[in-house]
């Protein structure tokens, strides 16, 4: 069994603004410009249902993130409570391979061009596991 988790990540916001929406959950600042939310509270409710609900109330880029068992990612972005990228990097199950378009993902998170390109080769890859450890670079 490999590892597992869901997460979001909430950009260019106040981390008390994310802890007083998810009293559940756990909010942190760990990167400059970010807050990561983890917690039971959003495997129950579905991640990106709380994205979509965060980005709205919170006006603010919400990237979900699923993974499970180095076998599947999906990533969405949600901006006013719709979901503009979605990029799922092999295919899992039913679920077909989805690539996301890189674009909407730079301009809504504000990256620079240096931050830009990886991303793009990012997306490009094909596994799982290889698209999170290139993510962490």
């Amino acid at each position: 069994m490999g590892t597992s988790f869901v997460n979001l990540q909430v950009r260019h916001i106040d981390v008390a603004k994310v802890e007083a929406l998810c009293p559940h959950c756990i909010s942190r600042a760990w990167t400059e410009g970010w807050v990561t939310v983890v917690g039971e509270a959003l495997e129950r409710a579905g991640v990106q249902r709380e994205a979509k609900r965060l980005s709205k109330a919170l006006a603010a880029p919400v990237l979900s993130v699923e993974y499970v068992d180095d076998d599947y990612l999906e990533l969405a972005l949600y901006c006013g409570g719709r979901r503009v990228f979605r990029h799922i990097p092999a295919p899992y199950e039913d679920i077909l391979r989805q690539q996301g378009k890189a674009e909407p993902l730079i301009k809504a998170l504000e990256l620079s061009d240096k931050t830009a390109k990886k991303l793009r080769t990012v997306l490009r890859e094909q596994r799982a596991e290889v698209t999170v450890k290139l993510f962490e670079c």
